[in-house]
């Protein structure tokens, strides 16, 4: 008998969850059907400054680095999701992607013929018309992934290049 009740609590703990309809948590990139022109429609309306690409390859360990490390974490991904859609392109794939033109193309293509990915991983942000705001190939911290957000933003591409930025910042900060 006492083993039975701790089983049916134990059982009930389990699936307290399930019954009490638990949202799943909320992740960094928006769903992606990998049509730009109708992502760049969602964004305009939805009031976003933007687009964020991250191009990334399977076999890229900065690339999961910024998945395990950075892409989880929740005052990024709130900043993030505020300002930008964000959506993720496998720079080698092979899956059929419309273009910011309405061109059909593959993901290899729209990354190494239409961006210039060819390392990863490459961060880039496009304006509502579906032109670069600005494009960085590299690893970057949880700090600086949200800088490099902050830059977009706040329009300092249009004053200077993001190192120039981060370094200014960091004299601030002090």
């Amino acid at each position: 008998m006492k083993y039975n009740l701790k089983f049916i609590f134990l059982t009930m703990a389990l699936f307290s969850g399930l019954v009490l309809g638990e949202a799943e948590p909320v992740g960094f990139f928006d769903e992606n059907f990998h049509d730009y022109q109708e992502n760049l429609e969602e964004a305009s309306e939805q009031k976003k400054l933007g687009i964020f690409v991250f191009f990334y390859l399977d076999d890229c360990p900065f690339c999961h680095k910024m998945r395990q490390q950075v892409f989880n974490q929740a005052e990024i991904i709130t900043f993030y999701k505020k300002y930008f859609l964000n959506f993720e392109e496998d720079a080698n794939g092979s899956l059929e992607v419309i273009n910011f033109v309405g061109k059909q193309t593959t993901q290899r293509r729209f990354a190494t013929e239409e961006h210039n990915v060819f390392a990863t991983p490459v961060l880039v942000f496009f304006d509502l018309k579906g032109k670069i705001l600005a494009y960085r190939t590299g690893f970057l911290n949880q700090s600086d992934f949200l800088l490099f957000g902050k830059f977009v933003k706040d329009k300092q591409y249009l004053k200077t290049n993001f190192i120039r930025y981060k370094r200014q910042y960091k004299r601030q900060s002090k």
